[in-house]
């Protein structure tokens, strides 16, 4: 099937193009994927409040559930593993998982969160990464971080376009 043809595209027009560069030019350096990110375009469950809506970048997506009806993240979980496993072949260092939890509206993006963002329940993204970070000959694994709040750099009301949108 063609189910992976972008990670394949984008491994023969960017990731490989870039490994060969790296192997010329310094070839003891290791390339690091700051977050692999797939997708699940079916996110969204709004059946108990029809009203909701399921673009997350909306005030009204606040009361929309994670959909557990859906192969979708299922899908999500096999695209991480299979990029994991692409990226491996070309000895990255580091393939991180784009977000542990992400919600709707103000949260940052659900479709590619690995937790329930309002049961903390992990879907089978999750448990993909899990795995890859505990198998395998090199050492791999999770790491703990902390992060507290500050200012933030935006004015409330400040938009800005981003990769997904307009942010408000």
């Amino acid at each position: 099937g063609d189910y992976f043809t972008g990670v394949d595209t984008w491994l023969q027009y960017v990731a490989e193009p870039l490994d060969a560069v790296r192997k010329e030019l310094a070839p003891a350096t290791r390339l690091i994927m700051n977050e692999f990110i797939p997708f699940n375009n079916e996110w969204c469950n709004n059946s108990a409040h029809p009203e909701a809506s399921c673009d997350f970048t909306q005030a009204s997506s606040t009361t929309v559930d994670i959909n557990r009806k859906t192969l979708g993240w299922s899908a999500a979980a096999a695209c991480f593993a299979y990029g994991f496993g692409r990226l491996s072949e070309l000895d990255y260092l580091i393939v991180g998982a784009d977000q542990l939890i992400g919600g709707p509206w103000p949260d940052n993006e659900p479709a590619v969160a690995s937790l329930d963002w309002r049961t903390g329940e992990a879907n089978a993204k999750y448990w993909a990464v899990r795995l890859l970070a505990t198998l395998g000959e090199r050492p791999r694994g999770l790491y703990n971080t902390t992060v507290q709040g500050g200012a933030s750099p935006f004015k409330p009301g400040d938009s800005r376009q981003g990769n997904c949108g307009l942010t408000t």
